[in-house]
């Protein structure tokens, strides 16, 4: 039988964190939305059981816990780290992640990257 896979998707995850390379950047906290997309084995046999699937809250919380936590240069690494950290610290497959970071650019609403992760 094939593994089945459901994907867990949290939007606009709203953290500030310390992030660019400009001056200003370095001292006041800036707004980074998150969308985090989680690919995990479907537990369906487990229904209703908060303990057998994962706690997308959880998960919420880690990633706006280490985004607030530390600083960051570029909003790769903040990437990176934050998908390193799902996939050691959850049952996922893989993780896509997009942050948009808002008025980085004039002229435009947010600069976003977005990188995906496998186990």
């Amino acid at each position: 039988m094939k593994a089945v896979l459901d994907k867990i998707i949290i939007t606009d995850l709203l953290t500030r964190t310390l992030i660019g390379i400009n001056a200003h950047e370095r001292t006041d906290r800036q707004e980074v939305f998150f969308t985090v997309t989680l690919e995990v084995f479907s537990r369906a046999e487990n229904k209703d059981q908060i303990d057998s699937v994962v706690n997308y809250k959880e998960v919420a919380d880690k990633v706006v816990a280490l985004a607030e936590s530390a600083s960051f240069f570029l909003l790769e690494t903040l990437a990176e780290d934050v998908s390193a950290m799902i996939l050691r610290d959850f049952q996922v497959k893989s993780v896509l992640l997009r942050l948009d970071k808002p008025r980085a650019l004039p002229f435009t609403r947010s600069v976003a990257i977005e990188i995906n992760r496998c186990l």
